[in-house]
């Protein structure tokens, strides 16, 4: 029998995960409920990116060759720790190359409608809640939150063809390493670019320096920097019953790495591609705001931060939109 022995655990609500030894050997494992398609998902992604070895497989669990810098020096580490150099080119010549894999695809053969439309009724229970059946005023414009969401709910679940290319899916600050590594394969497959723009810009611009680590504090515990203060990312709100006034406050790093990120996109995709982004970008930035996290659950002042979120995102109409307003953004 193989010597399996688990060293450290993570339990989520995405399932287990963690440390382990392995025949004498520092590995890492994952318990998934089909081996045989995380497995798939794994080689096709191998094909294309540098991901770590897989070591064997043997009834729900997978055994990966475990990469140090997928532990302690992710793109998460570089942003919100001291004296850790990154080129994101270690990542975008990656996607360059495989840019030749671009198709306009049917959604729902997307591995990353997971993220979107199999979330809709996450929206749709929001829809129920004071909070987002309310208008708020800002910049002298009314913004009426709960059609928003339904604009939204209706163009996520709407019948449509995405252009789309083979990625890990899931392109959050933590599972890519600054070396070029990615790491999980749940979503690895092909995946909408509007997608994928709308994950990674909220895990760098929002999500990743405050709300995950905040509300999903377990999925941090194997990493040895563990982020305690949630103040590398802010909102400054003036609220006044229902006038709403504030500005996004982010990090040098992250403001260059967004910048870096979305004008690689704008500048390499052609016109029909970048016309079919900029129809859905606004519903998909939307979206990831409010799914990755109940938004029900979390602090007042934090709803009032998703809030403002959702208003800005819901005037982002194209790609160079998002980069203004990236552009916009104040230095902490």
């Amino acid at each position: 029998m193989n010597d399996f022995k688990k060293t450290k655990k993570i339990e989520t609500s995405k399932g287990e995960f963690g440390f382990c030894k392995y025949n004498g050997r520092r590995c890492f494992y994952k318990i998934v409920d089909n081996v045989s398609i995380e497995i798939k998902r794994y080689k096709m992604l191998s094909n294309y990116y540098k991901v770590p070895k897989l070591i064997n497989s043997f009834d729900n669990v997978i055994i990966y060759e475990l990469i140090d810098s997928l532990v302690n020096c992710t793109i998460h580490e570089y942003l919100y720790n001291d004296n850790i150099n990154f080129d994101i080119n270690n990542i975008l010549k990656q996607y360059k190359k495989n840019m030749e894999t671009i198709y306009l695809i049917s959604e729902d053969k997307l591995i990353n409608k997971k993220f979107y439309i199999d979330r809709v009724d996450y929206l749709k229970k929001y829809l129920n809640d004071k909070i987002f059946n309310k208008i708020y005023i800002y910049n002298y414009k009314e913004y009426n939150i709960y059609k928003i969401l339904n604009e939204t709910i209706d163009n996520i679940s709407s019948n449509k063809e995405l252009y789309s290319f083979i990625t890990n899916g899931d392109p959050t600050d933590t599972n890519i390493s600054i070396d070029g590594y990615f790491s999980d394969y749940e979503c690895a497959g092909f995946n909408s670019i509007v997608g994928e723009i709308a994950i990674f810009v909220i895990s760098i611009l929002s999500h990743g320096s405050y709300f995950y680590p905040k509300y999903n504090k377990n999925v941090y515990t194997l990493r040895p920097f563990i982020l305690k203060e949630y103040n590398k990312f802010k909102i400054v709100i003036n609220r006044r019953n229902n006038k709403i006034d504030g500005n996004v406050r982010i990090p040098f790093k992250n403001k260059k790495l967004l910048l870096d990120y979305l004008e690689f996109y704008n500048d390499i995709l052609n016109e029909n591609i970048k016309e079919n982004i900029n129809k859905y970008l606004k519903y998909y930035l939307i979206m990831r705001v409010l799914t990755p996290i109940n938004v029900l659950e979390i602090d007042e002042s934090d709803i009032n931060t998703i809030v403002f979120l959702v208003i800005i995102f819901s005037e982002v109409n194209s790609i160079n939109e998002l980069i203004e307003l990236v552009r916009e953004c104040e230095l902490l």
